[in-house]
């Protein structure tokens, strides 16, 4: 009799600044797949490389109205109790402490490989959430890897550049209810 593998939670983190359809389909070809039975989204509470999103809180609140109408997706505000927010191995410790009878495993670009060297302990990340990679635009396939399709071409900093331009943003770039939250809250605007 073969073992049933654990329930397997997905981690997906990001700074989301802001969220979108790009993000979202992503995320549901994670879920797609056997590896991965829920999906949790974390929004970074502060960018690694010292850019300056928007409040934790409204990434946090766009989010949540993007992931609203997907029941197996959780968004989580468990980066603001960490000692070292943006560090993703205590993250993933703080995940297992909470919820030891799950496995995981990180949801990440397929850049993320190449960058490895520059995340805190990544090979300890390996082991106990392994990866698995989404294809990115513009970077190699590398062999023995997980590989998710890649998701559509959006970039947040494209739709931040629209949304400062005043430009109307299409339903297929950014859901409905996170464009008028942005409207709402006079996000991204000079």
């Amino acid at each position: 009799m073969t073992q049933a593998r654990p329930h397997t939670i997905g981690i997906f983190g990001g700074t989301f600044d802001p969220p979108h359809q790009g993000h979202l389909a992503l995320a549901r070809t994670a879920l797609d797949t056997p590896h991965i039975d829920e999906l949790y989204w974390i929004p970074c509470l502060a960018h690694a490389f010292e850019k300056k999103p928007a409040p934790f809180a409204h990434r946090l609140a766009m989010c949540r109205l993007l992931t609203a109408r997907e029941s197996r997706m959780r968004v989580s505000d468990i980066e603001q109790t960490l000692r070292h927010p943006g560090r993703t191995l205590e993250l993933v410790q703080r995940l297992q402490a909470a919820m030891p009878d799950n496995a995981f495993r990180l949801v990440v670009g397929l850049d993320i490989y190449f960058e490895r060297h520059a995340w805190h302990r990544f090979d300890r990340l390996e082991d106990i959430a392994p990866p698995l990679y989404a294809k990115r635009a513009g970077v190699p396939d590398v062999p023995g890897l997980d590989v998710l399709e890649a998701p559509p071409d959006l970039r947040s900093s494209h739709i931040r550049a629209a949304l400062r331009r005043g430009e109307p943003i299409a339903d297929h770039v950014l859901h409905p209810d996170v464009a008028a939250y942005i409207r709402q809250q006079k996000l991204y605007e000079e």
